[in-house]
């Protein structure tokens, strides 16, 4: 005979349980944690001021080092370069010390468009001459295809950065 069974019939077990019919269930299935996006990392920042200024470096002692594939043009591109390298070196600093999700959005989203902009401006210039290296001719193309794709990674990565500033922004 049950608890509920006892008190009907007017006898009592002595404990003042409630019975489990009594007590609202509780559900097991707890709802499910809300997803993380991936944040900003002191890392990160640190890790792409460090890789810009050793790009910086390379790539402005290519000239110097009498690297013989460059054409006359390198120095239209190099400026280019020069320009978008500051550009995200600044912008690396400014995310070091402003830590909201949509200046991080921004940012990231301005760095790509620097790099879009770099990358448009070598494909279209192309200061490269890899005819004085007999038997390179291939690596022209191949260079061609590396910068294309990285212009269509810069591309998609505007568009995506875009999207998440647009559907995680609180704009009230």
């Amino acid at each position: 005979m049950n608890n509920q069974e006892a008190q009907a019939a007017g006898q009592s077990n002595g404990s003042k349980e409630i019975e489990s019919e009594d007590r609202p269930v509780l559900s097991s299935v707890q709802p499910k944690p809300k997803k993380k996006t991936k944040g900003f990392k002191y890392s990160d920042a640190v890790g792409g001021i460090i890789g810009t200024v050793i790009w910086l470096w390379f790539v402005n002692s290519l000239e110097i080092w009498g690297f013989p594939i460059l054409t006359d043009d390198w120095a239209q591109v190099l400026r280019i370069i020069n320009i978008t390298a500051v550009g995200i070196i600044i912008t690396w600093f400014f995310l070091i010390f402003i830590h909201i999700r949509s200046v991080f959005y921004v940012g990231k989203t301005l760095n790509d468009g620097l790099n879009l902009w770099s990358t448009w401006v070598t494909v279209s210039v192309f200061p490269f001459d890899f005819a004085v290296w007999p038997g390179w001719e291939w690596a022209a193309m191949v260079l061609r295809i590396v910068l294309w794709v990285a212009f269509l990674a810069a591309f998609i990565s505007i568009l995506v950065r875009t999207l998440r500033f647009i559907i995680e922004a609180d704009f009230n």
